[in-house]
């Protein structure tokens, strides 16, 4: 067998092989799915989504935050509104607080090292 052929075959591996889960042996259906979310990489896409959710809620300002990115641990959101944002400052240690505790109770949110407080900063624009 060649190193190409190799290669392919590891490429096409089934599921069950990784992460030690044997063939026979009996796994969870919230294991697969977060082994299955990992190993096609939509865990940062998923997590990012999860962020913007739990923002949308806590803060109560979905119909006025006009953009929102999540990178590195940070939240950016810009929101329509200089009062608003003044406002949401005074908050702003709640509404952290608050994310991360839906982040970390939602069993398909991956944590990077299973960090505590998956959102380090909010930064309103």
């Amino acid at each position: 067998m060649t190193e190409k052929d190799y290669q392919k075959r590891q490429a096409y591996r089934p599921i069950a092989v990784y992460d030690g889960i044997g063939r026979r042996e009996a796994v969870g259906i919230g294991s697969l799915m977060k082994l299955y979310i990992r190993m096609m990489r939509l865990d940062k896409g998923m997590n990012a989504h999860k962020v913007f959710s739990a923002w949308d809620e806590v803060s109560g300002v979905a119909a006025r935050t006009i953009g929102r990115s999540f990178r590195d641990g940070t939240l950016y959101c810009n929101l329509s509104s200089a009062v608003l944002r003044s406002e949401l400052k005074l908050r702003i240690g709640d509404i952290r607080r608050q994310i991360n505790e839906r982040l970390v109770a939602d069993e398909l949110f991956i944590r990077p090292d299973n960090d505590p407080e998956p959102v380090k900063r909010i930064v309103l624009k």
